[in-house]
């Protein structure tokens, strides 16, 4: 379960999973074939008291970069995550984001910041929920 308090302020650290459909991108504007289907799926995101997260994505098909790692800051109720694997996408401008727990415990993200359609989709159309 996720905590109350932790090394990056009052962000609940834990295992959360999301899950992304081809709907879901596609109704950002994103089209063809691969690239619905290498960015849906199920993400299983770790936000750890360190301050450092990671994500699975598993899915229907392979896919080319399932596993993603990163830092990310808290301060108030703005976390900003930056990426530092896979290494062709470290350096990518951080993702800045509000967010909140509603009352079943899921953590609700709104942009912060300028977010792409990609990351529109993974974080802020659908709750994180906590994995139990």
């Amino acid at each position: 379960m996720p905590t109350a308090t932790s090394a990056v302020g009052a962000f609940p650290t834990g295992i959360y999973t999301v899950t992304v459909t081809k709907h879901d991108l596609a109704g950002e504007g994103i089209t063809g074939q691969t690239n619905l289907e290498q960015n849906s799926g199920t993400f299983t995101f770790s936000f750890g008291d360190s301050g450092i997260w990671t994500y699975q994505q598993t899915s229907d098909v392979p896919i080319h970069n399932p596993f993603w790692q990163g830092r990310f800051a808290v301060e108030g109720q703005t976390i900003t995550l930056t990426v530092s694997a896979p290494a062709e996408f470290a350096g990518n401008a951080p993702v800045v984001l509000n967010w909140s727990v509603d009352r079943s415990g899921d953590i609700v993200f709104t942009p912060a910041g300028e977010l792409d359609a990609y990351e529109k989709a993974w974080y802020t159309l659908h709750p994180f929920v906590p994995k139990t």
